[in-house]
């Protein structure tokens, strides 16, 4: 390519740069405490997330280059290195840690309060819900992009033993998937952001159960667990607005089998206290600051969020 092309090209995408509106952080941050490979895949939206769509290319307007992984590089931790757990070896629970006789309905009430107030950002169909996974060690272990419509591609990249892991998320349009292993079969929108999603603790509580009604007739445990993996779901790998979480935060106080632990340790190494439940074999862990009962994250991953407007985009 000739010197003058690339000066042309350059100029180009610095002109699409310039116009494009500019991508505001979201002020929630979420994070995700399974690292089960076999979870992650379930919960990444189906076969949309599933690695063997790695092959896909995703096509961007304004982009020479499909976006290169994060850089392998080890930043040091935020806080001091957690020790193993004195109450459980759940990641999490680290020394001083204990349970307590607060009802959760008093944390999780505290921390829906503090969430209504933050400040609200309504997304655009034709942006992305980005998430940055980063481990205890301070390492980037997944960076995704989400369609907030699910009409678009999406993308992710995953740190796996043998590698980095590439892979696609088609988007689905006019009821058909638009890329991928998939593209041209029949499909439905799979959006980062759900605007119905219920803005009142009763309401999101009917929303949960409704999703799970495919288990009323198994044992009580199994409704249970779908739920947990329901709100888990909702605040780790979707947008919500202040309101949508603060119900969610309200509708988990009145889930059964949710544990307060005081002394609780984010990913971070911060303390907090959590509110901690099982699903399967799985323990997971929401952290808040114990004064203000703003979300700290959970003991194994920190997770960033923000809404850029392209794949590749980090804020």
């Amino acid at each position: 390519m000739s010197t003058m092309i690339e000066q042309q090209l350059r100029e180009l995408f610095a002109a699409d740069a310039a116009a494009a509106p500019q991508a505001q952080d979201l002020v929630a941050t979420t994070h995700r405490g399974v690292r089960d490979r076999r979870v992650r895949t379930a919960w990444a939206w189906g076969a949309a997330a599933s690695v063997a769509a790695a092959a896909v290319a995703v096509v961007m307007v304004g982009t020479a280059v499909p976006p290169e992984p994060f850089q392998d590089v080890a930043a040091p931790p935020t806080g001091p290195v957690r020790a193993p757990g004195t109450v459980s070896e759940t990641p999490g629970f680290g020394p001083g840690t204990r349970l307590s006789m607060r009802p959760v309905s008093q944390v999780l009430g505290a921390a829906a309060e503090t969430a209504a107030r933050e400040p609200d950002l309504l997304p655009r169909g034709d942006q992305y819900l980005y998430m940055q996974e980063v481990g205890r060690d301070g390492r980037v272990n997944a960076e995704r992009w989400y369609s907030i419509d699910g009409t678009r591609d999406g993308l992710g990249f995953n740190r796996e033993s043998s590698g980095m892991a590439r892979f696609g998320f088609p988007g689905c349009r006019d009821g058909r998937y638009i890329s991928g292993a998939e593209q041209g079969e029949e499909c439905n929108p799979i959006p980062a952001y759900l605007p119905n999603l219920p803005t009142d603790a009763e309401a999101m509580v009917r929303y949960l159960n409704e999703q799970n009604a495919h288990l009323n007739d198994d044992p009580a445990q199994n409704k249970t667990n779908g739920i947990a993996k329901d709100m888990w779901h909702l605040a780790t790998s979707r947008y919500l607005r202040p309101a949508q979480r603060a119900a969610l935060y309200q509708a988990a106080a009145k889930i059964e089998g949710i544990t307060v632990v005081d002394g609780a340790v984010d990913a971070a190494g911060r303390q907090g206290t959590g509110v901690s439940w099982r699903f399967g074999n799985d323990t997971v862990m929401w952290i808040f600051d114990p004064v203000s009962y703003a979300y700290l994250g959970t003991g194994t991953d920190t997770t960033v969020q923000a809404i850029v407007d392209e794949v590749g985009q980090r804020p």
